[in-house]
C-alpha cells in the first residue's frame, strides 16, 4: 500500500469517527433526540461537496483553461454523465431504508445486520468488475461480518422479524451495489485513442456528476417523504446549531476520502476501514462520553486480525488468480481499462432504479 492510500483511510476512519462521536453527543445533549432536520442536513452534506467539486475544477485544475471553456467541457459531458444515476439513486434508496429500517428495529441489531454488505461487497465484486475472490478471502469477509456481529451481539434483538431482515438485507444489497458500481465508475479507463482520452473524467468531474444525481435523488426524497422542509427550508436550516457545521464538514470530507479509497483501492477496503471506525468510536466513546467497553470488542479486533491476514494473503495456489485487496486497483484496472462509459447502456438498462 502505498503512502498515499494511507492517508486517504486515516482521514476515512478519522472523519466518520469524529462524525458519530459528534452526532451522538448532541443527542445526548437533547434527551436522545436530534435537534436538527437529518435530511436537511444530508442535503446540505451533498451541496457541499458538490460546491467543493465545483471550486477545484474550476479554479484549481488546469488553470491555463478559460472559465468558459471548462463550463463548455463539463455541460458537454452530461450524456456521459447519466452512469452516475445509478450509484446515486442507490446510496439514495440506502438513506430512505436506514430511516425505515430504525423503527422496525433496535440501533443495534441495525447495526449488527446492515453489516452484511460486506458479503454483498464481496459478490458485486466478482459481478460487476469481474475481480475473483479466492476461498481464503470469502473465509475473511466471513470472519469480519462475525466479527462486527460480535461486537454487537450483547445488544441485538433475537425477535426481530422477518420483514425488518429482508429490508436491512436489501439495504446492505443498496449500498454495496453502489459502492461497487461507482468504483467501477472511478477506475475506468478510456481506450488510448484521440477522441477517448479527450473525454476522459477526471477524479473531481466523475464527484460533480455523482453528486449532482445524488441532490436530484434527494429532492426527490424530499418531495415524497419530507415535504415540511422543501415547503419552509428556512425552517429546517433554523434548526441547525453550532453541532451542524462539524457534522457538515466532516460527512463531507469523508465523502471526497471514499471517492479516493474508491479509485485508487476497492470497496472491500472501505469495509476494513469501516470496522477501524466503528472501534475508533467504541474507544472515544468510552473516554469522552461515559460509554461501556466490553470484552467483546478485544475479540473481536482479534477476529479480524487473522480477517486480514486471510483476505490479503491468499493461498499458494490462490496466489496467482486471486487479487490482494490493497493491490485490487492494479487488477480490476486492467479489467476495466478496455471498457468504455458508452458500453455501458445495456447494464443501466435493466436495473430498477
Amino acid at each position: 500500500m502505498q503512502p498515499l492510500h494511507i492517508v486517504y483511510l486515516l482521514v476515512y476512519i478519522a472523519t466518520g469517527s469524529a462524525q458519530s462521536l459528534v452526532i451522538r453527543k448532541s443527542s445526548q445533549d437533547n434527551n436522545g433526540k436530534q435537534p436538527y432536520e437529518p435530511v436537511a442536513v444530508t442535503f446540505a452534506v451533498e451541496l457541499s461537496k458538490l460546491m467543493l467539486s465545483l471550486s477545484i475544477i474550476f479554479f484549481v485544475q488546469n488553470r491555463e483553461q478559460s472559465f468558459r471553456s471548462k463550463l463548455q467541457s463539463l455541460t458537454s459531458r452530461w450524456d456521459t454523465a447519466k452512469h452516475f444515476a445509478v450509484p446515486a439513486a442507490s446510496y439514495c434508496i440506502f438513506n430512505a431504508l436506514a430511516f425505515y429500517n430504525l423503527r422496525l428495529v433496535t440501533p443495534p441489531t441495525y447495526r449488527l445486520l446492515i453489516n452484511l454488505k460486506v458479503l454483498f461487497s464481496g459478490l458485486m465484486l466478482q459481478l460487476l468488475i469481474k475481480t475473483r475472490l479466492s476461498k481464503r478471502q470469502w473465509l475473511g469477509l466471513c470472519l469480519l461480518v462475525t466479527a462486527c456481529g460480535v461486537e454487537q451481539w450483547d445488544s441485538f434483538d433475537v425477535h426481530t422479524g422477518f420483514l425488518a431482515i429482508v429490508s436491512i438485507c436489501f439495504q446492505a444489497f443498496c449500498s454495496s451495489f453502489a459502492g461497487v458500481y461507482f468504483q467501477l465508475l472511478l477506475q475506468i479507463r478510456p481506450q488510448a485513442t484521440a477522441v477517448a482520452a479527450t473525454s476522459e473524467l477526471g477524479l473531481w468531474e466523475k464527484n460533480f456528476f455523482m453528486y449532482c444525481w445524488t441532490l436530484f435523488f434527494n429532492l426527490f426524497y424530499l418531495a415524497f417523504f419530507a415535504p415540511h422542509v422543501l415547503a419552509n427550508p428556512a425552517a429546517a436550516v433554523a434548526t441547525f446549531d453550532a453541532q451542524v457545521l462539524p457534522i457538515i464538514f466532516l460527512m463531507g470530507v469523508g465523502g471526497v476520502s471514499t471517492s479516493l479509497i474508491l479509485r485508487d483501492m476497492d470497496v472491500i477496503v472501505k469495509e476494513y476501514a469501516n470496522f477501524a471506525e466503528m472501534m475508533c468510536v467504541v474507544v472515544c466513546s468510552y473516554f469522552f462520553l461515559g460509554s461501556a467497553v466490553h470484552s467483546s470488542l478485544f475479540v473481536a479486533v482479534s477476529m479480524v486480525s487473522v480477517s486480514l491476514y486471510l483476505y490479503n494473503v491468499p493461498a499458494a495456489e490462490d496466489r496467482a488468480a486471486a487479487p490482494v485487496a490493497y493491490t485490487a486497483v492494479a487488477t480490476t484496472g486492467m479489467d476495466a481499462k478496455d471498457i468504455e462509459m458508452d458500453t455501458m447502456d445495456h447494464d443501466n438498462d435493466g436495473l430498477d432504479k
